[in-house]
């Protein structure tokens, strides 16, 4: 699909966001070669339970109809 995006959008470079489920070196190979930079968050199967590692929920996103995008809350504190 990024390379579709691309091509349509007629870029030389692209920077594409990704969920986890294409964070593999296949997918990762043919975007390099194809000059799209990807941002993939890492693979897991669920949110660890300790503070050390912060990671964002679906509640933490509030969707923006007239822009069609959604933006992060601002945290409270």
């Amino acid at each position: 699909m990024a390379k579709a995006a691309k091509t349509e959008l007629q870029q030389d470079d692209l920077s594409v966001t990704a969920d986890a489920g294409y964070s593999n070196g296949k997918q990762f190979k043919a975007c390099e070669d194809a000059s799209i930079t990807v941002y993939v968050p890492p693979n897991r199967s669920k949110n660890p339970g300790s503070q050390e590692e912060q990671l964002f929920e679906r509640k933490d996103f509030s969707y923006e109809a007239e822009q069609d995008r959604y933006r992060a809350r601002r945290a409270s504190g």
